[in-house]
């Protein structure tokens, strides 16, 4: 769980769904830093997370909490309950 003072790009990178396993060779590697890289320019330019300055961390924005509440919250309600859960 990163902290409030924000998450480093290793720690994010450690998410068990997409690298359960170290990386096989130094191709790999570089292919997950990359795709790393990309995640995280996508998440800035959305105003969804926000640089530290002079840090190597990361933190959400109060508005990307709103989006990330309302993504985790329809991605675990059934069809029957997003009409609901919209209004």
């Amino acid at each position: 769980m990163p902290s409030r003072d924000g998450a480093r790009r290793a720690k994010l990178a450690a998410s068990p769904r997409d690298y359960d396993k170290p990386a096989a060779d130094p191709t790999e590697q570089s292919r997950r830093s990359a795709r790393m890289g990309r995640q995280l320019r996508m998440l800035r330019a959305h105003g969804i997370i926000k640089k530290v300055s002079r840090t190597r961390r990361y933190q959400v924005t109060s508005g990307g909490r709103e989006i990330l509440t309302a993504i985790l919250t329809a991605a675990a309600a059934t069809t029957a309950q997003l009409p609901k859960l919209a209004a």
